[in-house]
């Protein structure tokens, strides 16, 4: 054998070694972690959350409990009045759970501290909360509010031009939203100053800065139609209700490209970014009473427009596209979770998991989902030949 012909194979053997293999490390039931008839179940679109080696799970009567990702085992946190819908992470012990009031028609945010066990404040707000840092910010009445999840107050409010439609995702870690003037705004905030006002002591009433704290930068004025979706640098990424998708360049204002992938009665993910292409979630129109959706995962090229893979249709509940090493995690029709190749949508591994999955949670090499019944535990490890040849 030449010496080329044995450089060849030895590179083949490397990259087929090399590549991690997705496996499932355990699942349980979700009936063995709440009793239905005295705590609750599920609610469908509830996806845990990470804390600390374990995940936290929330019931539809407000039961809060935590699973040790490593030995399964499950405690009982607390509970709160609420039916539990969504929980989100606000520095390393406090969590804000959001959901109905289980004996009012309306909805509320409780803070919690998860170690202590104890409610710091509420909220009566159905509008989305927007997360910078440590804390929380609302818009109502066009003023921009400031909560603060560890004492459980509005710490800060300041006024603003227009009512904020919704949050635009930004992979550049910038606070960027979309109001009703159809203006495209960049929130700017003075580290010092956020900091001093935004965390008064526990017994302090809310005081108002003679000299406003938070910047509001127009970035652009989109014109109708157009509905953000993600920002990076000066590129737009966004989408029309006729159901085209396009790419808008807002220092020159031109367009790079638009095309038609949907219909107006679908709906629309944020989109995933990985290299050069952009990973949609795209739902079909609901029928009927079926309170799940149903949808596929479309690949797209950042820089032509077109599409580079199509997934096969999934039934999900709350989900987006979630990257899980070199795979794209989604699903089938059958009750499968499929991990799709990033580049290609080829399946590089299929599991029976059960209908309608919510967003996968990953945690360095594993990831876990939950379904109707169940929650899963997948890992995805290098092989110890590449670690031996890792520099």
């Amino acid at each position: 054998m030449s010496k080329r012909t044995a450089v060849i194979c030895f590179l083949y053997l490397l990259t087929s070694f090399s590549q991690a293999e997705i496996k499932k490390s355990w699942e349980i039931n979700l009936s063995k972690i709440f009793h239905a008839d005295i705590e609750g179940d599920f609610t469908e679109q509830f996806s845990p959350v990470y804390w600390n080696e374990k995940l936290l799970l929330c019931s539809d009567r407000g039961v809060i409990k935590s699973i040790d990702i490593a030995t399964k085992h499950v405690k009982l946190i607390r509970t709160i009045p609420l039916k539990i819908e969504t929980v989100a992470n606000y520095g390393k012990n406090h969590f804000i759970f959001h959901g109905r009031h289980r004996s009012k028609p309306d909805y509320y945010y409780y803070a919690v501290d998860i170690v202590k066990k104890s409610i710091k404040g509420r909220l009566k707000l159905k509008k989305p909360l927007w997360k910078f840092d440590d804390w929380a910010m609302f818009e109502k009445h066009k003023q921009f509010l400031v909560f603060n999840p560890k004492i459980g107050k509005v710490v800060y409010y300041q006024k603003a031009g227009s009512s904020m439609e919704f949050p635009v995702y930004s992979p550049d870690e910038r606070n960027v939203f979309f109001n009703q003037r159809r203006n495209l705004m960049e929130l700017i905030l003075p580290e010092i100053g956020a900091g001093l006002a935004f965390t008064r002591p526990d017994n302090s009433k809310m005081v108002v800065d003679p000299k406003p704290l938070l910047k509001f930068n127009v970035l652009d004025t989109l014109d109708q139609g157009i509905i953000p979706d993600n920002l990076r640098d000066e590129i737009l990424y966004y989408h029309k209700e006729n159901g085209t998708i396009g790419q808008l360049n807002l220092k020159t204002k031109e367009i790079l490209w638009e095309r038609e992938f949907f219909k107006p009665e679908m709906k629309i993910s944020i989109p995933h970014e990985y290299k050069d292409k952009l990973y949609y979630l795209i739902s079909y129109a609901k029928k009927g009473a079926e309170k799940r959706n149903k949808g596929k995962i479309i690949a797209i090229n950042r820089k032509t427009g077109y599409p580079d893979w199509l997934s096969k249709d999934l039934y999900f509940y709350n989900f987006h596209p979630i990257q899980f090493g070199t795979t794209i995690i989604s699903g089938d029709t059958n009750g499968n979770v499929l991990f799709l190749d990033l580049e290609t949508g080829a399946t590089q591994a299929k599991f029976q998991v059960g209908s309608s999955l919510t967003t996968p949670i990953v945690v360095n090499d594993d990831v876990f989902i939950k379904t109707e019944k169940k929650l899963f535990c997948f890992t995805n490890k290098q092989s110890t030949f590449k670690k031996l040849f890792s520099f």
